[in-house]
């Protein structure tokens, strides 16, 4: 079932175009279903809900309604009706109702960025389809992230995992065996190969001197043209936070999309077996 949510000030929209109206919201959005020929294949819900009081927010209401009707995906524009240049996060072009629903939510997440490059399908002749990056480090919840990731595919889509080794060799031999990067990289290429996504590859980098691991990451999503970056929401050295280090700096900082997994994310198509998932 795919539900769309509108939450707005009930005032703010009225001094806005007429676009912001949410019967127009609805009816766009139903003109774009149709295209895509989502109305007839899926069931959908549209649900729209004012603020009651200046102290309501929006946030809080998107997270309760998710909580509530047990959503499994929660897909977000990285800002609202009021724009980026209102947001604290400035250039970064992430809302802070959209950034604290990532935060805060008790499921998988998708945040869609305005420099997000999401192909789209429904346009005759495009042969482009998306891409996947997914970042393992060998913890539970970021194979957790990877298994959602090829949930979330398409087959044509590509599924890309990386792994960031220590910049100083030295150090790897203290790491134990099954958090070694050279054995993630062939648990994962093996994992690829067994789902046969077609252009798939189980990648292993070291971060340059002086470059953050958030930094790499995105700059790797550039490079291979990325259209989702895929964490598990906190890596091996965020156990007591709300988001990882590198997960929260990709959702302020990432142009491409960025998929959050939780640990209490449900499973997706839990019926669906991956093997050979990506071929004909």
């Amino acid at each position: 079932m795919l539900v769309v949510y509108h939450c707005s000030n009930p005032g703010r929209y009225k001094e806005k175009a007429a676009s912001f109206d949410p019967g127009v919201i609805k009816s766009n959005f139903e003109t774009q279903a149709i295209k895509a020929d989502i109305a007839f294949k899926y069931r959908i819900d549209y649900v729209f809900e004012d603020k009651q009081s200046p102290s309501d927010k929006i946030r809080d209401k998107i997270i309760k309604h998710s909580t509530e009707n047990h959503v499994d995906v929660l897909v977000l524009g990285s800002y609202g009706s009021k724009g980026c240049t209102n947001s604290k996060y400035g250039a970064d072009r992430v809302g802070s109702s959209a950034f604290e629903a990532v935060r805060n939510s008790k499921c998988t997440t998708v945040l869609v960025k305005p420099s997000t490059q999401v192909p789209d399908v429904t346009e005759p002749g495009n042969d482009e389809r998306a891409s996947f990056l997914c970042g393992v480090d060998g913890s539970d919840i970021a194979h957790q992230g990877f298994l959602q990731a090829a949930h979330l595919c398409q087959r044509a889509d590509r599924l890309v995992t990386l792994t960031l080794g220590e910049s100083i060799p030295s150090r790897s031999s203290k790491v134990p065996l099954c958090f070694r990067p050279e054995v993630i990289q062939e648990r994962y290429s093996e994992e690829l190969q067994i789902m046969g996504f077609e252009d798939s590859e189980a990648v292993l980098e070291r971060c340059p001197p002086g470059m953050s691991v958030p930094t790499k990451f995105i700059k790797a999503a550039e490079e291979k043209e990325i259209t989702f970056l895929v964490f598990g929401s906190k890596g091996l050295s965020g156990s007591s936070a709300t988001l990882g280090s590198v997960a929260n700096m990709c959702i302020k900082k990432a142009p491409c999309g960025v998929v959050v997994i939780k640990l209490s994310s449900r499973d997706l198509r839990p019926a669906e077996s991956l093997e050979r998932k990506g071929t004909d």
